[in-house]
């Protein structure tokens, strides 16, 4: 009996890295990417690039981010490198009409990459997502 019980869980378990196997490779064979804008600041204006490359800006820009706060905001260290106010300043982004986008619209920089993976930002509660102010 017990051996038969032990088939059934090692069946089930099997049954189930299959499904999984299976299912994640269909996902990331056709799964679509976010389009993400260029920064506008640095290809146009000829400022430097990014603060990092893209690929560690990716993985990490939060992190950089939620220093620059705790710096600025406990130490009243303010400096430029981190601030969401040049990451928005360089990666605004424009709609059909050539005007800034808000960080409602699905064009926006940040929302791009976020809502395609299923962040919810706050930043947004106590910053401004467009240059000058805007919300």
């Amino acid at each position: 009996m017990r051996t038969s019980q032990r088939s059934n869980t090692l069946l089930g378990l099997a049954t189930v890295a299959v499904l999984l196997i299976s299912g994640s490779t269909a996902v990331f064979a056709g799964a679509p990417v976010p389009i993400l804008p260029e920064a506008v600041k640095s290809a146009v204006e000829g400022e430097r690039s990014c603060v990092r490359p893209a690929q560690e800006m990716r993985r990490s820009h939060m992190d950089d981010l939620k220093h620059q706060r705790d710096d600025t905001v406990h130490e009243g260290v303010r400096t430029k490198r981190f601030a969401l106010k040049e990451c928005i300043d360089c990666h605004v982004t424009n709609d059909a009409n050539g005007e800034k986008v808000s960080i409602k619209s699905r064009e926006h920089f940040c929302n791009a990459c976020h809502s395609y993976t299923g962040v919810t930002l706050d930043c947004w509660d106590c910053h401004a997502s467009q240059p000058g102010g805007g919300q």
